[in-house]
Order: C-alpha cells, then structure tokens, then sequence
C-alpha cells in the first residue's frame, strides 16, 4: 500500500461560531495513493452553541473514512489529519486501486468522521462496510459522528475530485434532535454511562454497498458512552421530540463503571428547542452532584453499599413507609426510642392513620389496591409496583436508583447465587452478603439490623433495632394487598423473603437501593 505524505488537498471547516480555511492549495500536483491522485475538498459543519472544550475542529490523527458506491468492501479511502502542519494524508485501504473507481458506474462516495474513534479499521460484513476497535472487536461507537451520504465525485485523469460536507446524521423522526453533553471532573481512564430520561443513544451500525449509513436508535434512558475529550468527557445522544419546545425537568446520571460509583443530580427545568452541546458541571461538586458507590454481585441488578439515610454500610438510615418518600420523624431522630420528634400529623407514629395512602385504616386504602374490600370507598387500580414518585430510592437518590423488586430481593436470598453471613461490624450486628457467582466471588454488601418501627400501641415503636432487619421492596402482594420486603436475623431466624410487619405498609421499614 503506498503513501505520499507530501499534502495537497482543500479543507474547510464550518461551525456554528467561527470559518477557518487551511491548507488551500490549487496546484495539479495532487497527493497519490496506489495510482490515485486525490483532490478533495472537506468541510464539516457541526451543531449549534458549540463549546470550546467540546471537539469541534479536526485533531491531530482524526480520520475521515471515504467509501465508493459500487467498490466492494473492505475498500475504503483513510483520510488522516496532521494538526501540526494542517494537512491530510490519503491512504488507499484494503487493495482499493485506480481501476476500482474508473471502472465504477455510479460515481458517489459517502464519507464518516468519528471525532473519538481514530483508531476504528473498517472490514466487510457480506456487502456492508462495518467498523471494529484497535483491539478488532466490533466497534459500538455511540459518540458524536458526521456523515456526508452519497455524494457524486468524478475520477478523470487519475484524479479523484469531489466536495464532502460533513453534516451530522439525519435522526428517524425529524422532529427528533441530536444532542451533546459535557462534563468535566472526571478521572481519566475510566468507562462512564451517562443516562438522561428524554435522551435515546444513537449508535453507528454500518455504510451498506449503495453508500447508505447505517444506525440504530436505542431506548428512552438508555445508556450513552462517555468518551475523552482533553479536560473533558463526551456524551451524544438523541433528545426525543417529546422534549423539544418543552419545559422539562433533566435530571442525569453518571455512572462511572471502572469506580463503581453512580453520580446523579438535578439540572433543574430547562426548554431546549435544537440540536446543541450542554455542559452539565463538574461531577466531583458534591454541592450539585449526590455520589453513590454500588457493589456489582453479578445479580440482575447492582446493590447500593448503604441504606436511604445513611451514609455508611454499618449506619441504620432511615425508616420508610411503604409507598412514602419521606420519614414520619425530623431530621437525625431516627433511632430514637422514645421518639419525641415526630413531624406535624404525624405524632401517632408509624401507624394506619399517619400513612399516605388510606383514609385512616388497613381497608381504605387509595392507591395500590386491586381488592375493592381494601379499597377506600371500593376503590381499586392496577398498579402493583411503587410508580416512581413514590419510591424513595429514585426520589432520593435520583438517576436510576430504585428499590429492588420482590425478585430482585428473591434473587439475593437465592443460596446459590449468595452466602449469608451474620456478623458484627463496627459494633452493629447484620448479614455479609456474598456473591457466589463466577467473576464475582467475594464481593459482598453489608446489610445492617436496623429494627422497625410502628405504632403498636407504643409511642416510640422501635422494635429489635440490632436483632431483626426489614428491606422493603417495590412490589406488592395482591393476595392480601401487603407489601414485599427481606426480614432477617440471627440464629435460627433466617433471611427469607417476607411482608414486613405482617404485611403492613404502614411499618417504618429500610430501604437499600438498585440500579440496573
């Protein structure tokens, strides 16, 4: 494969804020590779309110993979940027040859810039053009990419000439918009997700035979990938149209995989109306970002390694009503026994007629109910898992915590999948939670005894604080409309999934968050 590095071709670059020209040379001595005299001329023209930090002009090794309607894969065109002295270097790939494209009928090319993906290689998947990594796995490049699709170009004289115009890609639904975040305060060499309700990844699949660009939208909240950009991380996505114009609230999760540490926090309400770079801050500000370490048992779901209200794996946390977002208690009363500090209506404690969602007994019920016997005024509805405004883990933490389903919890107290341990750590008794799965072992969450409470004719209701432990669950029972939890303790009580407090969900009960 030959390759003249001496530099000749048309570079433009177009961006929302500013035109630059380098490089423009007219001379016929064009650069040549296998027999190819190569005469381009390449623009791009990126989203609007680019950021500075955000890479919105050519890097030193940035490619630019051109492919030719009618030439078999894996030929394909490499154009390499030299930042130093502002040139390209063509390199014709894979065997392509002078013959291959004087000899095309349909002239057009179709060309691919992946800003974060210069070390991609391109191979043939029967007649389409695909990308794989340096380490030549399939590449999953969800970043920020530009395309010019089908564009004519001539070939006389041995002299390949054309115009690309790098634009970012057409999105399915046109009412859709393609969308960057930043973030800085990250640790280099990492791998960060970062997940947005309103934002669906956009992953480039492949460039089919004819020159059509492949790509494949993923689902609402789904996780985009980080990518390094100098100070930087990079994320790109697609707002979903039902965002556009509107005012909204975004909220982002960050989940750093290498520290096992999910970062989230609350943008605030914001209208965003067309395709633009967002910086969201810094997510070592523990003022506006809530940092939460996870332990990964190989389960279906990963365990937060503490409690809602706690701030360590041996502190107790808070006490909980099933359905309910907020303790009946002030702020840093939660152990005490009795308790005199119980919030304005709230003085009767954790009892039927402090709970949310009843008017006042076991057989009113408002919300969660399928049994018009339990029903308030023989109401029912369909819901048999907490809707997220009323689930602590979410509402508290944010991003995509949540408590863990019955069958989540079922899947933890599977002795094939985790051992049980009861132990006494910094002097609070609780269960070690080990992983037995492959790749997994030894990893474990400590779950602290951390009692219950409820009214049981007593003022305080704090009951075997350091003896029995409670973890509510999302789920609900509809045989007898009682919420699903853990309960545990030592000896020969053993770890089983349970109705808390004989089903009540007006018991104070732990809650230890997933995320998926």
């Amino acid at each position: 494969m030959k390759k003249i590095t001496t530099i000749i071709l048309s570079v433009l670059f177009l961006t929302a804020c500013n035109e630059e020209k380098l490089g423009i040379d007219t001379s016929d001595n064009f650069q040549e590779t296998e027999g190819i005299k190569v005469n381009l001329t390449i623009a791009r023209s990126d989203v609007a309110d680019t950021k500075a930090s955000v890479k919105t002009s050519f890097a030193d090794n940035d490619v630019v993979y051109i492919f030719f309607k009618g030439i078999a894969a894996p030929k394909y065109l490499e154009m390499k940027y030299n930042s130093s002295e502002s040139t390209w270097t063509a390199t014709a790939k894979n065997e392509l040859s002078a013959s291959d494209l004087s000899g095309a009928a349909d002239k057009r090319m179709t060309a691919i810039y992946l800003p974060y993906g210069s070390d991609a290689t391109v191979v043939a998947d029967g007649g389409a053009f695909k990308f794989q990594n340096g380490s030549g796995n399939p590449l999953n490049y969800t970043g920020y990419y530009l395309q010019a699709e089908q564009v004519a170009y001539s070939y006389e004289a041995d002299v390949l000439s054309g115009s690309i115009s790098l634009i970012a890609c057409a999105l399915d639904d046109n009412d859709d918009r393609y969308i960057h975040f930043d973030i800085s305060g990250f640790t280099s060499g990492h791998s960060y997700k970062l997940y947005q309700n309103y934002i669906k990844p956009l992953a480039l699949t492949s460039v089919s035979a004819d020159g059509s660009v492949s790509k494949s939208e993923g689902s609402l909240g789904g996780a985009l990938t980080g990518y390094e950009d100098g100070s930087m991380m990079s994320f790109s996505g697609i707002l979903d149209a039902s965002a556009v114009d509107q005012a909204v609230d975004y909220q982002f999760t960050i989940d750093d995989l290498t520290s096992s540490i999910l970062y989230t926090r609350d943008a605030g309400t914001k209208t965003l109306s067309a395709s633009k770079y967002i910086g969201i801050g810094a997510i070592n500000n523990s003022e506006t970002w809530n940092a939460v370490a996870y332990v990964d048992l190989g389960l279906s779901v990963r365990w937060a390694t503490f409690n809602v209200g706690a701030s360590a794996p041996e502190e107790y946390g808070d006490y909980f009503a099933w359905g309910e977002t907020t303790p009946y208690y002030e702020a840093g009363y939660a152990q005490e026994d009795p308790q005199s500090h119980w919030k304005d209506g709230k003085s009767s404690g954790y009892a039927w007629s402090s709970y949310k969602y009843c008017n006042g007994s076991y057989n009113t019920f408002t919300k969660y109910c399928n049994d018009s016997s339990y029903g308030n005024n023989g109401f029912t509805d369909t819901k048999t898992t907490l809707d997220p405004e009323d689930d602590v883990s979410h509402v508290v933490w944010g991003g995509s915590w949540r408590m863990p389903t019955h069958s989540e919890l079922a899947e933890l107290i599977n002795s094939d999948n985790c051992t049980w341990t009861w132990i006494t750590r910094y002097g609070v008794n609780g269960y070690l939670v080990t992983s037995k799965k492959s790749g997994f072992e030894g990893i474990s969450i400590f779950l602290p005894a951390a009692g219950r409470r409820n009214d049981d004719g007593l003022a305080a209701g704090l009951l075997d604080l350091g003896y029995i432990g409670q973890y509510w669950s999302s789920s609900l029972d509809t045989d007898n409309l009682c919420a699903w939890g853990l309960i545990f303790g030592p000896g020969s009580t053993e770890y089983r999934a349970y109705n808390p407090g004989d089903g009540n969900r007006n018991n104070g009960v732990s809650v230890r968050p997933v995320c998926p």
